[in-house]
Formats: structure tokens, sequence, C-alpha cells
């Protein structure tokens, strides 16, 4: 039986401000460049492993029976 994920902190809650034509602006509160990559493949091998286990079919859009045909 697979272990629980580990909760990890997100790394990316930093505001600049800057200068704009308006006047004071902020940069997104998200800068996706900062994610750790790390972090993200591990998102990503859960959501697999979840999906698989709960049944949800995932499909490619440039397979025609892709998602609609098991294997």
């Amino acid at each position: 039986m697979a272990q629980p994920s580990q909760v990890l902190p997100l790394q990316g809650g930093k505001v600049e401000v800057g200068e704009t034509q308006e006047g004071n602006g902020t940069r997104p509160l998200l800068d996706f460049r900062g994610i750790d990559q790390e972090l993200v493949e591990k998102i990503e091998y859960d959501a697999l492993v979840w999906s698989s286990l709960h049944g949800l079919v995932v499909g490619d859009k440039s397979v025609q029976r892709s998602g609609k045909v098991p294997g």
C-alpha cells in the first residue's frame, strides 16, 4: 500500500512593486518559473497514481481512440 504524500510548502509568494504607465503596480503573486521542479514532478506523479486508483481515464488529444478505450 502506498505511503501518504508529504505536504511541502509552496515557495513562490513574493510580490514586487514596480512602475507602470498608470503608476505603481504589482507583479503576479505566483512566478511559475520559481516553482521547485522536484515538487512539480511529485505532484504530477501523485496525480497519476490517484487517477489510476480511482479509475479516471486520461486521454491524449492527438490519438483518436485515446481516453475512450482502456489500455
